[in-house]
């Protein structure tokens, strides 16, 4: 799925492409702004967005076996929720109608299987 296709979905839950594209593309340059700022974006149910430092290394260039200093520098990191992970590894779990990462409103009481 690329960007094109999450707006297309998107828009038929919402009604509107329009909306849809305003909504992936507003997400994006907020989480993209925030983790610039050095700031975690979490989305409960589905992981974080963070900034990590890359440590200074060594590699080494294939073609003449020399070595090569590889400078620190700051990447983006997403490092997803354990829901997340649990959906990956077994979709058959997924919630029939309603959403995957839906939080539960606060005080609503669980069921007792």
């Amino acid at each position: 799925m690329n960007k094109t296709d999450l707006v297309d979905e998107l828009a038929l839950r919402l009604g509107s492409k329009r909306q849809a594209e305003l909504a992936v593309e507003t997400v994006t340059d907020l989480i993209i702004r925030w983790v610039a700022d050095g700031k975690d974006v979490r989305v409960h149910g589905f992981g974080v967005f963070e900034r990590a430092n890359r440590s200074a290394r060594r590699g080494r260039n294939p073609r003449t076996n020399a070595d090569v200093p590889i400078p620190p520098v700051v990447v983006p990191r997403f490092r997803p929720s354990d829901t997340f992970r649990h959906y990956v590894a077994e979709p058959e779990s997924l919630p029939r109608g309603r959403p995957a990462a839906r939080r539960k409103p606060s005080g609503a009481m669980t069921e007792s299987a």
